[in-house]
C-alpha cells in the first residue's frame, strides 16, 4: 500500500501515536538494560512492528530505523552500546515526528 492511497485521518491517527511508541520503546529499554545481560526482546518486538508499519503511513526514516535496529539485534552485530544507541536515535526520531 502507498502512502497515497492512505486516508489522510488515518495518516494523522498513527502521527499520534508516536508519543506513545516512544514511551513504549523508553520502557522497553530501560527494562533491558536492568541487567548485566541485557534483554533485546521487546525492543526487537516493538522495532519489527514499526518497520511494518512506519512506511506505510509515509514515515520512512522511522522505518528505515526500527529495521536497522531489528537486523543489529538480530544479526548481534554490536555490542549492547551500538543496540542502546540505535534504540536511543529511534526514540528522538519518534519524538521529532510527533510534531510533523
Amino acid at each position: 500500500m502507498s502512502v497515497s492511497h492512505v486516508p489522510e485521518v488515518l495518516r494523522l491517527r498513527y502521527l499520534a501515536s508516536l508519543p506513545g511508541k516512544a514511551g513504549e520503546f523508553e520502557q522497553a529499554l530501560a527494562d533491558a538494560l536492568t541487567s548485566t545481560q541485557p534483554d533485546w526482546s521487546m525492543i526487537r518486538s516493538l522495532g519489527h512492528k514499526l518497520a511494518g508499519s512506519a512506511g506505510m503511513y509515509g514515515f520512512d526514516q522511522l522505518g528505515d530505523i526500527a529495521r536497522d535496529l531489528v537486523h543489529m539485534i538480530d544479526d548481534r552485530s554490536g555490542p549492547s552500546e551500538a543496540v542502546q544507541a540505535r534504540t536511543l536515535a529511534l526514540i528522538a526520531a519518534l519524538r521529532r515526528n510527533e510534531s510533523a
